[in-house]
């Protein structure tokens, strides 16, 4: 892929992702930066929540609320097809609604879980695991803890296609994150 090519891609992606949060009705309530690692692959992400219309609040379940979490991410992945010295780099964007419970408000623990979707950039084929189709699908659960503005996690997270197209080794990664919450 020329640097033409990659650069347009990354272009479209950011486009994609600033055109969502323009959609809109509220600005994002959190920006958040992740650090990734699993199946020797690693990831820098970059993100962004908005909550649900309903001011968050279930009536269902007291202390829990939806977000839409909306991430552009740069994976380097290691022993790049199956060859110890090749690593591979593509881009990873993704949209997932999160169900996040308070333990404690309004700072203190919570613990949350979310299903999205995700577009790689290119096909993933590392660590003798690969991923045959760009359109995957992301999974997480994770706890975090926010003290006032500032919010801190720990997840886990599996990117596969769900079993759309064979191979689908899956990737798991163990994700923190940093974030400002407003």
């Amino acid at each position: 892929m020329s640097i033409f090519q990659r650069i347009r891609l990354i272009s479209g992606g950011v486009i994609a992702t600033l055109w969502f949060a323009s959609a809109s009705s509220q600005a994002a309530d959190a920006v958040m930066l992740d650090v990734a690692t699993g199946n020797r692959t690693q990831f820098v992400r970059i993100g962004a929540d908005w909550t649900a219309k309903d001011e968050g609040r279930n009536t269902w379940l007291e202390n829990s609320t939806l977000h839409y979490r909306v991430t552009a991410a740069r994976w380097r992945v290691g022993r790049h097809l199956s060859q110890p010295h090749l690593t591979q780099y593509l881009n990873a964007f993704g949209v997932t609604p999160v169900f996040r419970f308070d333990l404690k408000e309004p700072d203190g623990l919570y613990a949350e879980g979310g299903l999205g979707v995700r577009y790689l950039s290119s096909l993933y084929d590392g660590n003798d695991r690969q991923l045959s189709t760009r359109f995957q699908f992301g999974s997480l659960a994770g706890v975090g803890y926010l003290w006032h503005s500032l919010d801190l996690k720990l997840q886990v997270e599996h990117v596969s296609n769900g079993g759309i197209r064979k191979p689908n080794h899956g990737v798991n990664f163990l994700t923190l994150s940093a974030g400002l919450r407003f």
